[in-house]
C-alpha cells in the first residue's frame, strides 16, 4: 500500500510498486533510460519468466550476472536491468548492461576481442607476445613446427673418435647444436655430460666440425638448432 495524501489512499499493485521503485532507483543512479527500462519492468511483470541465450562464449568462460557466477549458455534471469560480465583466457573482458523483460526470449550474442600485442620496447616484458619458440634449444622448441619442417641431419654416424688421452669407456653425451643454412656448426649447449669431461669437449668438437643436411622449411634450407646423441667409436 502506498502512503495516504489529503484522506485518500491509493493502491499499488506489486507490479507497479515495484517499477516505480526500480525506475526510482534508476533514475537516481543516473542509468541512460531509466523510464524505459522501469515501464519493462512493469509490463513483463503479468507473464512468466523465459529467459536469456548467451551465444559466442569461448571456452573456459566464467559468466556473472550481477556479480553472481552462472552456467551458461542458457540462463534464467529476472526481468529489469542486468549487468553481465564474461571473462576468458586470453580474452579482454566483455561487459554488458542489459534490460531484461519477462516472457522475452532474449538472445545475447558476445564478441570478445583479444588484447592487442605491445609495441616492441613497451609494456613488460613478453606481455601481449606471441611465445619466441625458434630461438632457444628447450622444451618448447619448433613447437607445432614453427622453425622448421624437417630438422638438421648430420651427414656422417655419431661416432665420435676417441682421443688417446681419453681413459676407459666414456658415457655418451647429449647435446643441442645449432646448424647454419648451408649446414655447419654454428654453436652447442650440453644437455647430458659424459662422466668424463675430456670427452665433453671432444664430442662438442666433433659436433662442430661435421656437416650437416640443413634445416628444411618450405622447401628452403634454414638455420636451426637438432639434438644429437654422441657415442664414442669403438677403440
Amino acid at each position: 500500500m502506498a502512503a495516504v495524501t489529503f484522506g485518500l489512499t491509493l493502491a499499488l499493485s506489486p507490479h507497479v510498486e515495484r517499477a516505480v521503485l526500480i525506475g526510482i532507483g534508476l533514475t537516481i543512479l543516473q542509468v541512460p533510460l531509466a523510464l524505459p527500462l522501469a515501464v519493462i519492468v512493469f509490463l513483463g511483470g503479468f507473464v512468466p519468466i523465459v529467459g536469456a541465450t548467451v551465444a559466442g562464449i569461448p571456452a573456459r568462460a566464467r559468466l556473472t550476472v550481477d556479480g553472481e557466477p552462472k552456467e551458461g549458455p542458457k540462463l534464467t534471469l529476472d526481468a529489469g536491468s542486468r549487468r553481465i560480465e564474461i571473462t576468458a583466457p586470453g580474452y579482454e573482458k566483455y561487459t554488458l548492461t542489459l534490460a531484461i523483460a519477462r516472457g522475452w526470449d532474449t538472445t545475447i550474442t558476445v564478441s570478445m576481442r583479444r588484447p592487442a600485442a605491445q609495441p616492441a620496447g613497451g609494456g613488460p616484458a613478453g606481455e601481449g607476445r606471441p611465445e619466441d619458440v625458434c630461438t632457444n634449444p628447450g622444451p618448447t622448441y619448433n613447437r607445432n613446427d614453427a622453425c622448421y619442417a624437417a630438422p638438421p641431419r648430420a651427414t656422417v654416424a655419431p661416432l665420435v673418435p676417441l682421443d688417446e688421452r681419453i681413459q676407459g669407456e666414456p658415457t655418451p653425451v647429449t647435446l643441442w647444436i645449432k646448424v647454419s643454412e648451408d649446414g655447419r656448426g654454428l654453436s652447442f649447449q650440453i644437455i647430458n655430460h659424459s662422466n668424463d669431461p675430456l670427452f665433453d669437449r671432444t664430442a662438442a668438437g666433433f659436433a662442430m666440425s661435421i656437416r650437416y643436411n640443413p634445416a628444411q622449411k618450405d622447401g628452403k634450407p634454414v638455420e636451426g638448432w637438432t639434438r644429437m646423441y654422441l657415442r664414442p667409436q669403438p677403440r
